[in-house]
Parts: structure tokens; sequence; C-alpha cells
């Protein structure tokens, strides 16, 4: 699919995103501490819905993704979708990283 984004927008572009902590009591550095993919990729839209409302938008203004992910040993099938692979991520145990990028009217 394709997006226009018309003269005068200003883009606003949120740096890859990483899962917070789910399970404190898990081991540093493990999966089970940030969760299964399921459980990542949730933490790491609800950062970034928080980030982009902290900028007047919602995820309804994003008009790109990049999705980078960690093979994950516990999970069978994934779902179709377009993204990467990656062999990891900045923090041990992270099976997601999102970026995005949002578009709003500019105001004149």
């Amino acid at each position: 699919s394709s997006i226009i984004v018309p003269a005068g927008t200003e883009l606003v572009f949120l740096s890859g995103t990483l899962a917070d902590v789910a399970k404190p009591d898990a081991p540093p550095g493990s999966i089970e501490r940030l969760g299964n993919t399921e459980t990542q990729a949730a933490s790491v839209l609800g950062k970034l819905a928080q980030e982009l409302a902290a900028s007047g938008l919602t995820m309804t203004d994003v008009v790109k993704m990049n999705v980078f992910l960690v093979g994950d040993p516990t999970q069978g099938k994934l779902p179709t979708r377009t993204t990467v692979q990656v062999v990891a991520l900045p923090i041990p145990g992270a099976l997601v990283e999102i970026e995005v990028i949002a578009a709003r009217k500019a105001a004149r």
C-alpha cells in the first residue's frame, strides 16, 4: 500500500522503541524478563502511543512503521507481515523494536 503526505504536512519521527520489563523477577537479559513477542509488541505499541500523544498525535497519524524482530523460540507460526528479522536488539532478551513516522497538518 502507499500513502501520500500532502505538502504542508509536518512529519514526526519516533526512534526505535523497545519493550519495558514485564517480569522483574526473571533473570536479566532473558526473554522471560521482557515477555514473548506478543507481550513485547503490546508494550512497544503502548509506549509509542504515549509518545505520539505527547506530541498531540495518535496511532491513526502514523504513516510509516518499521518493525524489527528477533526470532522467538517460544512462538510457533507468525502472522503474515512485512518486517525485518535481526540477530539481536540493543537490550538482551528484546524481541521487538518498532520505529514510526507520523504526519499532521502543519499549523498556519
